[in-house]
């Protein structure tokens, strides 16, 4: 029925984060961002080679303003490595070990199990309290 009335690719992400499968997973996401790592390797060095190598860009752009070109190249390479570590953050959050517990304890326990005791307790007190407002 929901996976009926859901959009496919939410029940799949759903079902990937409930059960922690991987053959429910749909996509792999370190393999789908391989391409950002790559790109990120290849600025982070030209970066590092503009930041470190005056001698270079002066005999290709001149020698005007070289050293605002080198402060900006350093500043791009120190932002670079802030974006790399919140990307490797966001892939580990995203990983399925860390929404499924988050499940277990909160939905799974609270419903199917403290919920069924708690059924009992309010259905045992509902039969006392007919059975005895019976005999009154």
């Amino acid at each position: 029925y929901v996976a009926k009335n859901m959009s496919p690719v939410l029940f799949a992400y759903l079902t990937y984060y409930l059960r922690c499968q991987s053959e429910f997973a749909p996509v792999e996401l370190i393999s789908e961002a391989e391409p950002l790592w790559n790109g990120i390797d290849v600025v982070h060095d030209f970066l590092e080679y503009i930041a470190d190598n005056g001698v270079s860009i002066t005999s290709v752009c001149g020698s005007g303003n070289l050293n605002a070109i080198q402060d900006l190249a350093s500043a791009l390479h120190s932002t670079l490595h802030v974006v790399n570590g919140l990307f490797v953050v966001a892939l580990n959050l995203l990983q399925c070990s860390t929404f499924n517990p988050i499940y277990t304890g909160v939905l799974h326990d609270s419903l199917c199990v403290n919920g069924a005791s708690g059924l009992v307790w309010l259905f045992s007190t509902l039969l006392c309290m007919a059975i005895f407002s019976m005999l009154m």
